[in-house]
């Protein structure tokens, strides 16, 4: 599956294909394991047009990892203005999607993608960064502890 060396790059226009697939297969997994209100037909809809504006969007960060040439993950986020939450202080952003293609996952690409997301997320002024899991998201709950966030609040949803 190639090599541990891999090339992170600001996403393209030519890289929607391979971001919209990371989306759906984010989006089959979430879908099947956590949340069976998941929309499959997203993706390739509001999806495609959501992304296609993040990818010109200045508030919108978007890289892609490559390894021999070939893209094997990507990551979004997103800065706001202080006041989108009126109840909450600050500068924010939300760290949106982290994709990695199974076969290259925990070899860093994670980290060095949400790393590179901080980054950008500072030199804009940002204060705070947020990112969304599922409850029993064990993996995610695990990552977003390793790359220093803490758990702040959570959401409860009732079948009527």
């Amino acid at each position: 599956m190639g090599t541990n060396h891999f090339t992170v790059r600001k996403a393209a226009a030519g890289d929607m294909d391979d971001i919209l697939r990371f989306n759906h297969e984010l989006f089959k997994k979430e879908r099947a394991d956590y949340d069976a209100r998941l929309n499959l037909d997203w993706t390739y809809g509001e999806g495609r047009e959501a992304i296609e504006k993040a990818l010109r969007d200045p508030d919108s960060f978007m890289e892609v990892a490559e390894s021999d040439g070939k893209v094997v993950g990507y990551s979004y986020g997103e800065a706001y203005a202080p006041g989108r939450y009126s109840w909450r202080i600050g500068a924010g952003a939300e760290f949106i999607n982290l994709y990695i293609e199974p076969g290259f996952r925990r070899k860093g690409l994670g980290s060095s993608l949400a790393a590179n997301f901080a980054k950008w997320c500072k030199q804009r002024g940002v204060d705070h960064i947020e990112t969304r899991a599922y409850a029993d998201n064990k993996a995610s709950e695990s990552f977003a502890e390793k790359i220093g966030a803490k758990k702040l609040s959570a959401i409860y949803e009732k079948d009527i």
